[in-house]
């Protein structure tokens, strides 16, 4: 079969499902038909996006000749990868694939990395998420119009970190699995807060689904080889189907367009002012910005529905009701300080590599032990199970 005619088929087959599984609700309500369509209880099956980009991958993998067609049981493993399947990151074939085909024995090459990693999930997970979404978020993102401009504002901010504690958190957790069983998985994490404009925040966040994007989505649209203005379109309507893909709501598809928009005013500023200096004054500015920028599109993201980020955003503006509090000079000095925090976690990592093996489990153990003593009771959701 001709390549091409495989790549729309595996890529209808992909709309299928979420058409059926994900939309086909939504949709039903959202339409105003002459005719009344049957209603479907169905339930969406865990970590299905992330099944089904897998699928894809292996698909086009294939039909582009970048591996050969595995055969049944290495396709079963790939497609049952327990550590990727629930919330990614998403696998590609061409990575993953041979690492489950090879007849050579696998050999645990980075354990005291895998157990860092598997430590510090755990820490971003159920206590440092988890306490951020008991003491500021859920009761906040409920009923906003209950609370002050401060109140929500911090919210905002709390929300920000914790989804960034909860996905990252679980993406060191299964990375650190990962490599235990032998198997080095996608990087999806790159310290996005770091960012100084949009478009390196998509290069930090969730980085296998901005690749998933930018080859899938965006590079077949045209990419940038087209004039200014198609390629633009192409950036927009790339952001616009990922804010769709988290959810069928208007929030989801106005939190995809702004950070189309976002994408766009970089491009043309930069295009426009082209800054050929980097300084340490301007990348801070920017990255103050990015941030702010940023937890603006997360409340599309949280909310509940679209009403309930319009009463949020109207509490936050009233900037004159704002108190300068404990919490919000925390937040605040956290975004000050990130980078030091960060250059910190990676000498503490380097740091680990020096243990001797049979130092690990004190370590490991005592983290493990205080993050649970001080971490909210409960079992904490994995955020992106949802998508």
């Amino acid at each position: 079969m001709n390549s091409k005619w495989t790549i729309a088929l595996g890529w209808l087959l992909v709309i299928l499902m979420f058409l059926i599984f994900k939309y086909y609700g939504p949709l039903r309500d959202a339409l105003n038909l002459p005719f009344d369509l049957p209603v479907l209880n169905i339930l969406m099956p865990l970590g299905l996006s992330f099944y089904l980009f897998n699928s894809l991958s292996l698909i086009v993998s294939v039909a582009k000749r970048q591996i050969t067609l595995p055969n049944f049981p290495d396709t079963l493993l790939y497609m049952s990868f327990f550590p990727t399947l629930v919330a990614g990151p998403i696998n590609r074939a061409s990575q993953l694939m041979p690492q489950l085909a090879s007849a050579a024995p696998r050999r645990l090459t980075e354990k005291k990395r895998a157990f860092f990693l598997i430590t510090l999930g755990i820490i971003k997970i159920f206590f440092l998420g988890s306490a951020l979404d008991e003491n500021y978020i859920s009761h906040v993102f409920n009923a906003p119009q209950d609370f002050d401009a401060s109140a929500n504002i911090i919210a905002v901010y709390a929300w920000a970190w914790h989804i960034y504690f909860n996905f990252s958190g679980y993406t060191n957790l299964v990375t650190g699995i990962s490599l235990l069983l032998g198997i080095t998985i996608a990087k999806n994490f790159d310290h996005p807060y770091l960012a100084s404009n949009p478009e390196n925040f998509w290069k930090r966040w969730h980085i296998s689904l901005s690749e998933f994007i930018k080859d899938y989505i965006y590079i077949p649209l045209g990419g940038n080889r087209c004039n200014w203005l198609r390629a633009q379109f192409n950036i927009f309507a790339a952001m616009t189907l990922s804010g769709i893909w988290h959810g069928a709501g208007y929030n989801f598809i106005v939190w995809g367009m702004l950070h189309g928009l976002g994408l766009i005013i970089y491009k043309s500023v930069k295009k426009i002012l082209p800054f050929k200096t980097s300084t340490t004054v301007t990348r801070a500015l920017g990255r103050v910005i990015t941030f702010h920028f940023i937890c603006f599109t997360w409340i599309f993201f949280r909310a509940a529905d679209w009403n309930t980020a319009w009463l949020m955003i109207d509490k936050i503006r009233h900037v004159n009701d704002w108190t300068i509090n404990t919490p919000f000079i925390v937040f605040n000095l956290v975004l000050i300080f990130y980078p030091a925090l960060v250059a910190a976690r990676n000498k503490l990592a380097e740091a680990s590599r020096e243990i001797e093996w049979y130092w690990m489990p004190v370590p490991v153990v005592l983290s493990i032990a205080i993050a649970f003593f001080f971490a909210p009771g409960g079992i904490p959701e994995v955020i992106y199970a949802a998508f």
